[in-house]
């Protein structure tokens, strides 16, 4: 097979572009944050059809070429996309919406129309959420209504939705209907539908207010009935159903099954447990799977080794699909996105450390073409490889570490310290990372480090993580910054540490913690007063949250002290270098009083500090938050790590203007 030199889709790709990649010395924030670009890409069954998802500014496009003539068109615009599917083999489905929250699924029949593509484009607005689209099931998809909480699964055509939208909206018997239609009824959302290539369903995981429920027919037909329970204060018995086994008649579950990692098995409904091992790694969990949008069948096992993404993918799709790639991707982690009933054509994803992602096609002759890039914006060139290392804890646990090196700096570099938010279940990787390149790029090496609790390194791991703010976390954190402090190409003297959320608590308890290792400190949205986020934040919404702060966190009653101690809002006077605090106001996580706490402490101490408030922001940033915030960590590291050199600003842009 050879690697086509030209790209196929370059037009789909050009059609929204707004910046080109060149890069300058010195690049402006912006252009590390994605901007323009493909984000999903699907072959239709047929391969008379390939689909984008792409985004540009503020909005999100679907985008359709016909394969072999070249022609491009849109077929929507809105402020999001969520999905895209084949509904059929020249018809196609995503869900769009609008920031003010309308959503609804957009139906898109594509036609040859001679110089043209014909779309016949129509709304569905009924309750609910599409489950599958049953690309190989004739004029069928299954459809979840939703209506005061009850819900039903039916198997019904496009037509009649779309009939379904106007009886609803003029009769409230169109909800009896539904009702007496379904294959499945149930008083609560299901969380995640097993469905066969005949479009029956399977298996369920369904929630109510005592845990988890997993439904399949008991004694392998019938009728779907809970075989299993658990809830969040049981760890490693939780159990997901993913998929199906090849020929259909087994249920692939993700569970534990008395292992330290999470992998994929076979589930038993007669004994009512898990049964033959399907994946496992012995060090690391598996995170997600990739499934095949066409058959629903499993196609790999997704997890993280030494922070770069993995994919196992299982023998049948290894030989359909990596097998017929170049020589180039086979060593690659590439994930397979869609393709062919036939599997001759199909899409497939290459990303890293270095490349927010390139889209690919293969085609019938072999031949594998350039679709487009995520973040068309993002200059390549000048980005950095994130190298992973592993260092042993105070009380020997041994914790996973990613160092970025700025290129082409001659002598020891200034360190940033980034310690991930969470802290329970989140974990840093090696794939792309706008704000860190960004660092990089103006001469900042950066540490990341994966402490105890972060997701992936097991169960035991993870249980490490638990009531440990302020404590066994810190000493890992501590444990990897010493590390990469005694690297040669790292300046000891001139270190910061930075962090949002648990990573901005875990910034100011570090300066209390080592009053002489760090210049300053940055905190995004970062946890100042630990038994304020129990009662001010949305873990205060439900007591199934308030038991999960109690597990992980602490008890606000019997570990009151403990939890005082810990917090950085007590302890200002030990603080003797310049703070940035940065929040947004209308984040519903850590409410913004944790910084304005914080602040108020600092003034009255007397502490150097600096604030910046994003109106409107939430929680985690969006991308023009993300630009401001990186600007004024640069401009503040700057002054306490490069106080030497002259600031130099981003070259201007339209967030100048």
């Amino acid at each position: 097979m050879k690697l086509a030199a030209r790209a196929l889709l370059l037009a789909l790709a050009s059609i929204v572009a707004l910046a080109s990649a060149t890069v300058r010395a010195g690049e402006s924030a912006e252009n590390f944050f994605p901007r323009s670009g493909l984000t999903l890409v699907r072959v239709s069954p047929n391969g008379r059809w390939i689909a984008a998802v792409a985004h540009r500014g503020e909005k999100w496009l679907v985008v359709v070429q016909q394969v072999g003539k070249g022609r491009i068109a849109s077929v929507l615009e809105a402020d999001w996309v969520r999905q895209l599917v084949w509904e059929a083999p020249d018809t196609l489905m995503a869900e769009a919406g609008t920031k003010s929250g309308n959503r609804q699924y957009v139906v898109a029949r594509l036609r040859d129309a001679g110089a043209t593509i014909g779309i016949d484009r129509k709304s569905i607005h009924a309750p609910g959420w599409l489950v599958d689209s049953l690309p190989l099931v004739a004029d069928q998809l299954l459809w979840e209504f939703e209506y005061n909480g009850w819900t039903s699964l039916h198997r019904i055509s496009v037509r009649e939705l779309l009939d379904f939208n106007a009886l609803h909206r003029t009769s409230p018997k169109s909800v009896e209907i539904a009702e007496k239609l379904a294959i499945v009824n149930g008083s609560t959302v299901t969380a995640r539908w097993v469905i066969d290539r005949e479009g029956k369903p399977r298996a369920a995981l369904r929630r109510d207010k005592s845990g988890f429920g997993l439904m399949m027919p008991a004694h392998g037909t019938g009728p779907l009935e809970t075989v299993y329970r658990w809830s969040d204060s049981e760890p490693g018995r939780e159990i997901m159903p993913v998929g199906l086994s090849r020929d259909g008649t087994r249920l692939i579950v993700s569970a534990y099954n008395e292992r330290d990692t999470r992998g994929l098995w076979e589930f038993d409904p007669k004994k009512g447990g898990v049964g033959e091992e399907v994946f496992v790694d012995p060090d690391f969990d598996v995170e997600a799977i990739v499934e095949d949008p066409l058959t629903g069948d499993l196609v790999a096992a997704v997890y993280y080794r030494s922070g770069e993404l993995r994919y196992h993918y299982f023998p049948e799709y290894r030989d359909r699909f990596l097998s017929k790639l170049p020589d180039v991707w086979r060593s690659k982690p590439v994930q397979i996105l869609s393709g062919t009933a036939d599997r001759q054509v199909f899409a497939f994803l290459d990303s890293s450390d270095e490349n927010p992602g390139d889209f690919y096609i293969r085609d019938r002759a072999g031949q594998v073409h350039l679709v487009g890039r995520r973040g068309e914006n993002v200059g390549r060139e000048r980005l950095v490889p994130v190298e992973s290392f592993r260092v042993k804890s105070r009380d020997g646990t041994e914790v996973e570490g990613f160092l970025t090196l700025p290129r082409g700096r001659s002598g020891p570099v200034p360190l940033v310290v980034m310690p991930h938010g969470g802290p329970q279940d989140v974990a840093d990787d090696r794939e792309y990372d706008g704000f860190l390149q960004y660092l990089a790029h103006w001469g900042f090496a950066v540490v990341q480090i994966n402490y105890r609790g972060s997701s992936g390194y097991g169960l035991e791991f993870s249980e490490l993580g638990k009531k440990e703010w302020a404590r066994g976390i810190e000493d890992d954190i501590d444990a990897a910054v010493e590390y990469v402090m005694a690297l040669p190409s790292v300046d000891e003297d001139r270190v910061c540490i930075e962090g949002g959320s648990y990573g901005g608590f875990s910034a100011l308890a570090s300066v209390i913690r080592h009053r002489d290792r760090y210049r300053c400190a940055i905190s995004l949205n970062g946890v100042t007063d630990i038994p304020f986020l129990g009662i001010s934040s949305d873990y205060s919404d439900s007591k199934s949250a308030m038991k999960s702060f109690e597990r992980v966190i602490g008890d606000l009653e019997t570990e009151r002290d403990k939890l005082i101690e810990a917090s950085p809002a007590y302890h200002v006077e030990d603080l003797n270098v310049p703070i940035l605090i940065v929040y947004g106001t209308d984040d519903r996580r850590v409410d913004s009083d944790h910084a304005h706490r914080m602040l108020l402490m600092l003034e009255l101490h007397g502490k150097p500090h600096q604030f910046l408030e994003i109106e409107g922001a939430e929680h985690s940033p969006n991308r023009d938050e993300w630009i401001i915030y990186a600007r004024a960590v640069r401009r503040f590291l700057s002054e306490h790590l490069l106080e030497d050199d002259e600031y130099v600003p981003d070259p201007r842009s339209e967030y100048d203007r």
